[in-house]
């Protein structure tokens, strides 16, 4: 289970039963503030490869390779994409399963946002 939160950080933990919240034992934390200082959404590749993460300081999505999928100490800054032509405080943030569709709630708009990102090779 992934989280961020009240922090810069990225938050992992294990669950010792699968999807069951009440067995969340820490195990590690990656640290995005030399992105953002306020990170507020968060969504993974389903491969594992990607992590995505919605900064409120900087109003953008900063996108981060995974070496070791699901490894997020693994996990190297790639680029970052502006939303605040759309919303100064870009929350939580999906993808369609095919990469192909990106989904941001902006908080201070109250609007759901959609963006093209085009076929992934």
């Amino acid at each position: 289970m992934y989280l961020v939160g009240n922090n810069d950080d990225v938050v992992e933990y294990s669950l010792s039963t699968a999807w069951d919240i009440s067995t969340a034992s820490y195990s590690q934390s990656f640290d995005v503030s030399s992105q953002d200082t306020a990170p507020r959404g968060l969504h993974f590749k389903p491969d594992g490869t990607k992590m995505y993460v919605s900064g409120n300081t900087g109003d953008d999505i900063n996108e981060y390779d995974l070496s070791t999928a699901w490894d997020i100490s693994t996990a190297s800054f790639v680029q970052n994409f502006s939303v605040s032509n759309q919303d100064s405080t870009p929350w939580g943030l999906h993808f369609k399963e095919d990469g192909i569709k990106m989904f941001l709630l902006g908080a201070t708009s109250k609007n759901i946002y959609t963006y093209s990102l085009g076929v992934q090779e």
